[in-house]
């Protein structure tokens, strides 16, 4: 099986595949989780604020969001 594999990888002349991890490829990983979780946490706070000023739950999560009502 893993002839086959192998042989899989160099199929049509194209070059082995190699598995490996960058270290930029992490970064960017990570970075991509942090501003995800940042948006998500800002949208939160908004979502109580408005709540908290006796908004109603649908209107107050369009307005956190950024949705619109069409």
């Amino acid at each position: 099986m893993a002839h086959t594999l192998a042989s899989a990888a160099t199929c049509h002349g194209s070059p082995p595949i190699r598995m490996g991890w960058s270290p930029w490829l992490l970064a960017a990983g990570l970075r991509s989780i942090r501003d995800g979780l940042r948006e998500g946490f800002a949208a939160y706070r908004q979502y109580d604020h408005l709540t908290a000023q006796g908004i109603p739950h649908d209107t107050a999560l369009r307005r956190a969001f950024r949705v619109s009502s069409n």
